[in-house]
């Protein structure tokens, strides 16, 4: 569903909301390619990415390397390109959104994994509105400009066999159980 046709196209600008981004996974790497590309023959096009922040626990540290990833392999450094949506606001991005140039929208299913690209059905409407890409530009701007610029390690995780072990209260992130 994704097209690097898609991302290629972007003469201006590129924004993308995601829960995450695999980039080392083979059909993510030719997306971030086409991105790439598309930035080698437009030095001015800006490229922008809001992430949701790696969920406390053993799959912390290997999220947080791919986020940190992007920058030296496809020059997506964090803070200046990447950015973590802040979990103030929202604990997950399901938003999976893409505007190019301020006039196209794909708003879809599709997380950036090679599962999602590739073995899933997915489910996404590319849009050809400029209204609807400024409201979601609106919605994106809202999520850059209060993203974290740098991923700092988790706080401990408080609901966790350790919790259990010191008895007492057990604090939860209603964010975490909400339903979204």
């Amino acid at each position: 569903m994704l097209s690097r046709g898609l991302l290629a196209s972007a003469t201006k600008s590129i924004v993308i909301e995601q829960q995450y981004i695999r980039g080392t996974q083979p059909e993510v790497v030719k997306l971030l390619e086409a991105i790439r590309g598309a930035r080698s023959r437009n030095r001015k096009l800006e490229i922008r990415i809001v992430l949701a922040r790696p969920l406390p626990g053993s799959r912390f540290e290997k999220e947080a390397a791919a986020i940190r990833e992007l920058g030296p392999h496809f020059g997506l450094g964090l803070g200046t390109h990447v950015r973590i949506l802040n979990p103030r606001y929202f604990v997950h991005c399901d938003n999976k959104l893409i505007i190019v140039d301020t006039e196209k929208v794909l708003r879809s299913s599709q997380n950036w994994s090679d599962s999602a690209l590739v073995k899933n059905r997915e489910a996404g409407l590319l849009i050809t509105y400029p209204a609807l890409a400024r409201y979601f530009s609106d919605v994106f701007e809202f999520d850059w400009s209060s993203g974290l610029r740098i991923l700092a390690a988790p706080k401990p995780q408080l609901f966790g066999p350790k919790a259990f072990a010191a008895g007492g209260m057990v604090r939860l992130n209603w964010g975490d159980y909400a339903d979204v």
